[in-house]
């Protein structure tokens, strides 16, 4: 008999502000190499009220990004300029 448990990520104490699929980079040197694809995530705490940005690799779920947002921080649209020129 196969029993299925609901997928518990650590994300259930937070409230998705923003969700998008993207497709992460990093720079290795004088290029930039695809980090992962999935669902980037901007969650807020219930508890706290403080925010992060989360994204995992999709099918396997693994955790590619996982930063703080600090208030002093500002995000913004980056516009035409994420086309790759």
């Amino acid at each position: 008999m196969i029993v299925h448990r609901p997928l518990l990520l650590g994300e259930e104490e937070e409230t998705v502000l923003f969700e998008s699929r993207a497709k992460l980079f990093r720079m290795v040197e004088t290029e930039w190499k695809e980090r992962g694809l999935g669902p980037m995530k901007i969650l807020e705490r219930k508890d706290t009220g403080k925010c992060r940005i989360l994204m995992r690799r999709e099918q396997v779920h693994k955790v590619c990004a996982n930063h703080v947002i600090a208030p002093q921080m500002k995000l913004q649209s980056m516009g035409d300029k994420g086309n790759g020129e």
